[in-house]
């Protein structure tokens, strides 16, 4: 069941990835250019990680705690 939220969660991410770093780049100093376009995809990090909290808090995931098998792994492509 989470297998299709989290591909709808990815494409949404990597549809927003170009416009949002244009308009970063667009209004950020020259110095910080290379630093900039890295940031998209930081910032989806962390939005994807509330999304993983939320899950947790929630009940749907369960976190690894000592001894457990991870059940789920989240990875960027």
């Amino acid at each position: 069941m989470i297998g299709g939220t989290a591909e709808d969660i990815c494409k949404d991410i990597l549809s927003r990835t170009d416009s949002v770093g244009k308009i970063i780049l667009d209004h950020a100093p020259a110095h910080l250019a290379d630093y900039v376009k890295r940031m998209p995809l930081l910032l989806f990090y962390r939005e994807t990680e509330q999304v993983m909290r939320e899950l947790c808090e929630s009940g749907w995931l369960l976190p690894m705690k000592g001894g457990m098998s991870g059940t789920t792994v989240m990875y960027l492509k």
